[in-house]
């Protein structure tokens, strides 16, 4: 009901108010709402805010000495203790202002009025009752002044709709408090005149409620479109991690999908590994077992030799005999061939077993190479998913390219709308400071009117007491003349009567009535002068104090006025400059925005030059494994066109995994090559390929010095074990690869095939046919006569002569040729 009452709003508007112990917030709210300057809550336990001072609990009232207008007791005023109703008496009378009130919420009841009443009385020398609505009979608000003028009119301000500033100054006469409590409660009304005056001062004084609405209400409209700012740029922000988490989850699926294939292709490889082993170790056996074989079949020949010299030295002399010593010793120069013969097998299984080694390195150098490329595939495997993520992100900015054009658009508009509000603004400030310079020069010409009626006042005041002088001598000379009467009425007793009179002479009794008719228009013509003259000296003054008093509140409403159009000019300044740091914040973002933009399109951008330039490096790779793919072949061709020639020898099975080998290498499989140590053996022969060319990049130059190797070797020779064929082969060391490149290289590879082809010119070993080996004689024990075919061992040239060893083919075709046996064992029978 108090912060209710239609009279303490109008009241309490422009006035700094303070409220003791307030029960909630809302109270002092609807205060501030209202039009209060500040309010202070004094023993509050809740938070401040914009226009509302909370201070906790405390002894007495916490505030200044004359600080506030108004003292507002929010709870019943009976219903707090004594000592702090006494206490806060005495302090209201510190701390309020002058013309300051006290209003105190009281029950309805006579026995509450009358305490609350003698209480408040006791400090305070006018109480008031505050008149609430017709329909709350239960309480009352009492309204406790210092002065007499302080607050008395707020009952003829409920009934007559006046503000109660207005009615302080406008000199309504107020009836003071009788000796009787309920008397002092009696409302006082006020004349016509003053309340049409004051109607009409508070219609001029609305609009400034009105402002201070307005101004409210924008405050307001700001602090909600700051929220809904925060709120669009949470949810911008959550956008972009949504959009950074779907990039992600694309990376990680394209990484998922890369390890499966890479771990389907390590478990293919262990597969093809395992079936490699099992078969390499099935071959391995064959081969011991051919081993064996062999030298079973070499024992026996010794044996029989062995024997038929011990058959030759019992013998008995004749041309058998020395037929039989020319075939031994013909036997012992095959035997000391066969000597030097082995002696070239072991030369060259250490030509053949230095080549493996080489060919190991050759295929260690390989796996290298896979190594690297398989590292570069990685590498261009990542570069693609981090292109696929940055094309990903680079449409996501172009589709959103067309919203921040718009909100581009749209910000804009808001700068280009801001703009124009403050252009208004600023219309209005000029408006508002012309007003106020008009407002100074009209409070300037009514301080010299104020002056002038000052001054007049003075003039009126001074003529007055000459007034009053020349009444008080008139009174004066009034009084003698009446002394004068009086003598002449005590003379007259004494003087002669009316008969007396009667009986002098026409002309005496004529000349007295003129005289006393005369003296008699003289004192009234006299008195009705003073009197006229009274009259408008009064009317004069009350006047001068109609427009004194019309001056001074046309002053104050003046000054009222001048400090509001402050205020709004104040707040004008502040909304432009927030207007201004919007704007500034905004193109800030803006900036912010597309500077993002373009780094993002420079990464782009690099990261295109940086696939660009390793699908140059993989282009000239696949180049320089096109090259010795073609470098392979050309081995290819020359091996079989070697064996053509030679005795038209079918394809040898090293050569056939060479190729596979190489094949396998160019299309990208070198984690699946059988394990070379396997089929050649382990050496370490590296000193050899030492040297690579600078000029390649790190990826081409193991390629270069594979070639190197490759092209300048001379093939091994190697023969199917039913022909007897001898291939030259050349037992210099392998010439280096040459740092100038490959095209080099296959030059001189071209020109070097008469050192690398067979020369079939030359004579060589042949052994005969497995069918003719099958056919010869076999010797017989009993005879002494040994047939050996007609073979010219002289013309045997020990550098042409190469021992083969036969290598099994692989299990699919595995074909192991029969072994020709030189001698036939003898039959136990």
């Amino acid at each position: 009901m108090l912060f209710s009452t239609p009279a303490l709003s109008d009241w309490i508007a422009s006035r700094r108010v303070a409220v003791v112990s307030p029960e909630s917030s809302e109270g002092p709210r609807a205060l501030v709402s209202r039009g209060a300057r500040q309010v202070f809550a004094l023993d509050a336990a809740f938070a401040p805010e914009k226009g509302l001072e909370v201070r906790g609990p405390a002894s007495g009232l916490p505030l200044r000495d004359a600080s506030v207008d108004t003292i507002l007791c929010a709870p019943s005023f009976i219903s707090w203790p004594g000592a702090r109703r006494r206490e806060v008496l005495d302090e209201a009378r510190r701390v309020l202002g002058q013309a300051g009130v006290l209003v105190a919420w009281v029950e309805s009841d006579a026995r509450s009025l009358a305490e609350a009443v003698g209480e408040l009385r006791s400090v305070f020398p006018h109480i008031y009752r505050v008149p609430g609505r017709d329909d709350d009979a239960r309480a009352s608000v009492i309204l406790a002044s210092a002065e007499v003028q302080g607050a008395a009119i707020l009952e003829s301000m409920q009934s007559h709709g006046v503000d109660a500033r207005v009615r302080q100054r406008s000199g309504a006469h107020v009836v003071p408090a009788a000796a009787d409590e309920e008397a002092s409660l009696e409302p006082i009304s006020d004349n016509d005149v003053e309340r049409v005056v004051s109607q009409n001062l508070k219609r001029e004084l609305r609009p400034a409620d009105v402002l201070l609405d307005r101004a409210r209400l924008r405050d307001e409209l700001a602090q909600r479109t700051a929220h809904l700012r925060d709120a669009e740029e949470q949810l911008w922000r959550t956008h972009e991690e949504v959009g950074k988490e779907r990039l992600e989850n694309v990376r990680l699926v394209t990484e998922i999908d890369r390890l499966r294939e890479q771990v389907e292709r390590s478990r293919l490889v262990e597969e093809e590994r395992a079936s490699k082993v099992e078969r390499l170790g099935h071959e391995l056996r064959q081969l011991e077992l051919v081993h064996a074989e062999l030298e079973g079949l070499l024992n026996a020949r010794d044996e029989h030799i062995v024997e038929l010299e011990g058959r030759l030295e019992s013998a008995g002399e004749g041309d058998a005999l020395a037929a039989a010593r020319v075939d031994l010793d013909e036997l012992k120069q095959l035997r000391e061939d066969l000597e030097r013969a082995r002696a070239r097998e072991r030369n060259a299984r250490e030509l053949a077993s230095r080549r493996e080694r080489e060919l190991l390195e050759a295929g260690e150098v390989i796996q290298g190479l896979r190594r690297a490329v398989d590292e570069h595939a990685n590498t261009a495997a990542d570069l693609r998913s981090e292109l696929d993520v940055i094309k990903v992100r680079l449409e996501q900015s172009e589709s959103r390219a067309p919203l921040l054009q718009e909100q581009l658009r749209q910000q804009q508009q808001a700068v280009e709308a801001r703009e124009a509000e403050v252009a208004k603004l600023q219309r209005t400030l000029e408006h508002v400071a012309g007003e106020q310079q008009h407002l100074r020069h009209s409070l300037k010409q009514l301080r010299q009117r104020h002056e002038e009626l000052e001054l007049a006042h003075a003039t009126v005041s001074s003529e007055a007491e000459g007034l009053k002088a020349e009444l008080k001598a008139t009174g004066e000379a009034k009084a003698e003349l009446e002394r004068a009467l009086q003598l002449r009425a005590d003379d007259d007793a004494s003087a002669p009567s009316e008969e007396a009179i009667a009986r002098w002479p026409a002309e005496a009794i004529a000349e007295l009535r003129r005289l006393r008719e005369q003296i008699a228009a003289h004192a009234s013509e006299r008195a009705a002068a003073i009197a006229h003259e009274g009259e408008q000296r009064k009317g004069q003054v009350s006047g001068d104090h109609e427009r004194l008093r019309r001056a001074q509140l046309e002053a104050s409403v003046r000054a009222e006025e001048q400090e509001f159009m402050l205020i709004q000019l104040e707040n004008a300044e502040q909304k432009i400059w927030e207007m201004k740091d919007a704007s500034d914040r905004s193109a800030a973002r803006l900036a912010a925005g597309l500077a993002q933009l373009e780094k993002q399109r420079e990464q782009y951008t690099d990261l295109v030059d940086e696939l660009e330039v390793t699908r140059g490096l993989l282009a000239r790779a696949r180049m320089r494994v096109d090259e010795l793919e073609r470098i392979m072949k050309t081995e290819h061709a020359k091996l079989a066109r070697a064996g053509i020639e030679a005795e038209a020898l079918p394809e040898v099975e090293r050569q056939e995994r060479g190729d596979d080998l190489l094949d396998r290498l160019v299309d990208g499989a070198g984690d699946e090559l059988p394990g070379l140590a396997e089929i050649f053996g382990r050496a370490d022969a590296r000193e050899h390929h030492r040297a690579r060319d600078e000029s390649y990049p790190p990826a081409i130059s193991d390629y270069a010095e594979v070639a190197a190797m490759v092209g300048t070797e001379s093939p091994v020779a190697e023969l199917d074990p039913s022909l007897g064929v001898a291939l030259d082969i050349d037992d210099e060391p392998p010439a280096r690869a040459s740092a100038s490149g490959i095209d080099e290289m296959l030059t001189r590879l071209i020109e070097e095939d008469d050192d690398d082809e067979i020369e079939l010119s030359q004579p060589a070993i042949r052994l005969p046919p497995a069918a003719e080996l099958e056919e010869l004689p076999v010797p017989d024990p009993l005879v002494d006569e040994i047939s050996i075919p007609d073979i010219d061992l002289s013309a045997i040239s020990s550098d042409e002569v190469t021992l083969v060893v036969p290598r099994p083919r692989p299990p699919r075709r595995r074909h192991i040729p029969p072994i020709p046996p030189m001698i036939k064992k003898p039959s136990k029978d």
